[in-house]
């Protein structure tokens, strides 16, 4: 009985270690997977730890926000204050100044 494929077996196109891994290509595998898996890991806390700071960052700007808001209005507030004040001084040196034309004259009187 003559075989179709002339005398090549199935066996011969496969590869010497089909069907076997060599030992040495196992473990360089599983050495570059504990590798990439310890450098996604260490990425992955240092990725937290700057996520932690951007927070912290954020909260602080928020917060410095808010305190110069609160300033301004204070300065605002102070601002208006001055201004009431320094309006109630000339009213109060106008009327200094009218009080000492009125004791002049009166002086001026009494002595003529």
């Amino acid at each position: 009985m003559v075989s179709a494929n002339s005398g090549l077996s199935r066996g011969m196109f496969r590869l010497p270690f089909t069907g076997r891994s060599p030992s040495f290509l196992v473990a360089a595998l599983l050495v570059g997977f504990g590798i990439l898996g310890f450098s996604y890991y260490s990425l992955y806390n240092q990725y937290c730890a700057l996520e932690l700071q951007l927070k912290v960052m954020n909260d602080n700007e928020q917060a410095n926000r808010k305190v110069v808001s609160m300033k301004l209005k204070n300065l605002q507030v102070i601002q208006t204050n001055n201004e009431k004040l320094e309006h109630n001084l000339k009213s109060k040196e106008e009327e200094l100044d009218s009080i000492r034309k009125q004791l002049e004259s009166m002086g001026e009187k009494m002595v003529s």
